[in-house]
């Protein structure tokens, strides 16, 4: 019997590496953190590329800006959001990457560097990981994105 278990604990060890190792860490990212807690809805409509951290675009330019910033912006409901012309791809880029600041990532491109330290909300996080943004705020960027690459804005300002 005992030439038994040690002839089974010994198929064991010598099975180990066909028994599936435990994962990791099977748990996902803790969420990323807005910088919209605590600030005012006045706030927040100043710098309306920080709606796109919370908001879909469509429901944005379908009349969500008029809504929510008409009490802060004479013209948020006169005027097409986020522009009523045809925008400059740096526009959209801009937008884009202030999704990004909006969760605290820092920027290693000096134009965005100059442009997020200027922003009284923006607060890097050195734990900041793609992964951790919400749906909403991954699908604007990815949204901003395609506009470029599609085309829908102007590479250059005129003149």
């Amino acid at each position: 019997m005992r030439v038994l278990v040690v002839l089974f604990l010994l198929g064991l060890a010598g099975c180990s590496s066909s028994v599936a190792a435990p994962a990791e860490d099977a748990t996902p990212a803790a969420p990323a953190k807005s910088v919209l807690a605590g600030m005012s809805q006045k706030d927040i409509c100043a710098d309306s590329c920080l709606l796109l951290t919370t908001q879909s675009w469509d429901a944005l330019t379908s009349g969500g800006y008029c809504k929510q910033c008409q009490a802060f912006d004479e013209f948020a409901c006169e005027l097409d959001w986020p522009s009523s012309d045809v925008p400059l791809c740096s526009m959209y880029d801009e937008m884009r990457n202030c999704i990004y600041a909006g969760y605290g990532r820092s920027f290693k491109t000096p134009k965005y560097q100059s442009l997020f330290a200027q922003k009284a909300w923006y607060k890097k996080d050195p734990a900041y990981r793609d992964d951790r943004l919400p749906k909403v705020a991954i699908d604007n960027a990815k949204k901003l994105q395609q506009l470029v690459k599609d085309g829908l804005c102007v590479k250059a300002p005129p003149g």
